[in-house]
């Protein structure tokens, strides 16, 4: 059974690996000059890559069985409910927003930043609802492979975080640095604190 978990381990890794990749600006510019990005923008293809591959991931994690790490009770049931649909209203909320630059059919940056809404509350909200998402749904079901899962998505994300806000302070500028000296990056510290 190790060895599943293993290769679950390093098919997440690879995924997370290959999407930070296929979405540095080097790359895109170089797939860019192929005609067939000139007609399609390369982001759609990159998108299409991104679900289909995902789901390869998935298929392998649910296609063995994995023990669980511990029986979930009520309350940790319903705190894993509650984490997961907050987690999923806040990946929907900011998915809708985002729609056009994700889908491929904006550039990833326009000229104006993202401040308001729910973006005065925390700089990076698709990330914190899929945190809380992941979470919610390991308290539901705690298996070793989905922990696995949680684990490396955040840590991924978590670094990745790190390498975007260098992108954003380069094409923003001063407005970026100032929102970023106000504004937490994915915990709400002025809602936790009434500040």
């Amino acid at each position: 059974m190790s060895g599943n978990y293993l290769l679950l381990a390093f098919f997440w890794i690879v995924y997370c690996g290959l999407h930070s990749v296929l979405a540095d600006n080097k790359v895109k510019i170089y797939f860019n000059q192929f005609v067939v990005f000139k007609r399609f923008p390369y982001r759609i293809f990159y998108n299409i890559w991104a679900v289909l591959s995902l789901l390869a991931v998935l298929f392998y994690q649910f296609s063995f069985f994995s023990d669980y790490i511990f029986k979930p009770g009520l309350l940790i049931q319903l705190a894993g409910i509650i984490l997961f649909i907050s987690g999923l209203i806040i990946m929907i909320i900011c998915i809708k927003k985002y729609f056009r630059q994700l889908s491929g059919l904006e550039e990833s940056y326009t000229d104006i930043l993202q401040v308001s809404g729910i973006h005065k509350i925390i700089r990076h909200p698709l990330y914190a609802g899929t945190f809380l998402f992941i979470i919610g749904l390991w308290l539901l079901f705690p298996y070793w492979s989905n922990l696995i899962a949680v684990c490396i998505i955040i840590i991924y994300t978590l670094i990745g975080i790190v390498l975007e806000e260098k992108k954003l302070v380069s094409y923003f500028g001063d407005q970026y640095v100032q929102y970023k000296k106000n504004v937490p990056a994915i915990i709400p510290t002025s809602l936790l604190t009434g500040k």
